[in-house]
């Protein structure tokens, strides 16, 4: 979690630092939760990138389908159960 301050640097908050301040981060929704001595603290990003712009295809031709099964598979039948 990349967190902007006063200072001309942005800080980094790493698994050890998120768990030292009991913060609870949230990717998809993009924000921080974090208790403090007045209530929970919740900072949401300003930057945010919609699932569909993560999700473009980048290529236009799709895969062609294989079949599990071939085609002249023969499979034996049991002379009890024909149905």
């Amino acid at each position: 979690m990349i967190v902007k301050s006063l200072s001309p640097y942005n800080g980094i908050i790493g698994r050890p630092g998120l768990k030292a301040i009991q913060a609870v981060p949230s990717t998809v929704n993009g924000m921080l939760k974090f208790p403090t001595e007045e209530g929970i603290v919740t900072i949401r990003s300003s930057l945010l990138i919609p699932a569909k712009c993560a999700l473009v295809n980048t290529s236009s031709v799709t895969p062609e389908e294989k079949k599990a099964h071939p085609t002249n598979l023969t499979v034996p039948l049991h002379q009890n159960f024909l149905d």
